[in-house]
């Protein structure tokens, strides 16, 4: 999981997605969330404060 990539291939998707985030997530920092909001066509991206990862 930690080498999993999907950024080549979120221009891809073809339906709505929803990204949710927490802000204080130590495993995968939020700037990937924001990176791949930005790649993919239909989405909503939420961050949410004082949340980590679980």
């Amino acid at each position: 999981i930690k080498e999993t990539n999907i950024l080549p291939m979120s221009k891809t998707i073809k339906v709505p997605t929803l990204l949710i985030h927490g802000e204080d997530d130590t495993v995968v920092p939020i700037k990937e969330s924001e990176l791949l909001a930005c790649e993919i066509p239909d989405n909503k991206f939420i961050s949410i404060p004082q949340a980590g990862h679980t």
